[in-house]
């Protein structure tokens, strides 16, 4: 957005962030394969680099990907981020390591870090997950997620809805921002208290509802279930010709809507389910002002 490209120019005048030098740029979308990917490397002082993993775009690729992430094990991106981490990890064999992301790239820098290669975990300093979405409920229960624990750092604004979703553990830390509802993922509304954010002691009533209802919604359902649900929303968007969220603004989510609830191939409640996703992810489409999901 217009705002990032801001902010990179203004930061590349600065004394902390001018020498900082961006490699290994790689950003790959396959609608046929369902898969959205983006990552590049900053390189820091004193042999240390950030692997940093962007969240999901405008691509209809991209959010059914997300999506996917309710019945699958792994969906390419994560495969992709390790691949990603161990092939930094041989390039730049002596600088230490840390891997971030914000929403899909905040699950993408934790999963990562979890799943590389033995021998490139001890490089990594800390991995961080700027309101991503949870893992699988068996991994975070895995030996190999409790091994990497105390270098993973979660943020969680206080009534996220992303960042509830799925499973994190019991370490994690809540932040402030100045954001309404879903506009509340727009890491410019989080606030500051100095070089840190501000930290809060627990998630909002809003907060702790969000993550209720959406683990209450998961444990009902089935891995099939879930998945019916998924591809059954996605075929109806295919349907429309539709390769962007964009393409559906304009009213073109009314019509979005209108199908799904036509559609008699689900019962009653995974229709109303799907209505009320495609609610809250154009509301927060139509309402935001800085980055995607």
């Amino acid at each position: 957005s217009e705002s990032i490209n801001r902010m990179f120019c203004k930061s590349a005048k600065t004394k902390r962030y001018g020498g900082v030098r961006i490699t290994d740029y790689d950003a790959r979308t396959n609608d046929e394969e369902c898969y959205q990917f983006a990552a590049m490397t900053f390189h820091l002082p004193a042999k240390q680099m950030m692997v940093t993993f962007r969240g999901t775009d405008d691509s209809i690729a991209g959010w059914r990907e997300d999506c996917r992430l309710s019945f699958l094990d792994e969906i390419p991106a994560q495969r992709m981020a390790v691949e990603n981490v161990e092939m930094i990890a041989a390039k730049y064999p002596d600088e230490k390591i840390y891997i971030t992301g914000h929403s899909k790239g905040g699950n993408l820098a934790i999963y990562s870090a979890i799943n590389c290669a033995d021998d490139v975990k001890p490089r990594i300093a800390r991995a961080f997950c700027h309101d991503g979405p949870g893992l699988s409920y068996s991994m975070v229960k895995s030996q190999k997620y409790r091994a990497m624990q105390r270098k993973l750092s979660i943020f969680i604004p206080q009534s996220s809805y992303i960042g509830t979703m799925f499973e994190k553990g019991e370490k994690y830390t809540v932040i402030k921002s100045t954001g309404r509802g879903l506009l509340q993922h727009d890491p410019y509304t989080w606030e500051l208290d100095g070089p840190k954010y501000e930290r809060l002691p627990e998630l909002s009533k809003k907060g702790k509802k969000n993550e209720e209802q959406f683990r209450a919604r998961m444990r009902t359902m089935t891995s099939a279930e879930k998945e019916e649900v998924v591809e059954t929303l996605f075929s109806i968007v295919a349907s429309t010709g539709a390769k962007t969220l964009t393409d559906f603004t304009d009213g073109g989510v009314k019509k979005l809507i209108a199908l799904v609830k036509g559609y008699s191939g689900l019962d009653k409640d995974k229709r109303e389910l799907i209505v009320a996703i495609l609610k809250k992810v154009f509301d927060y489409k139509n309402t935001k002002t800085v980055i995607d999901f």
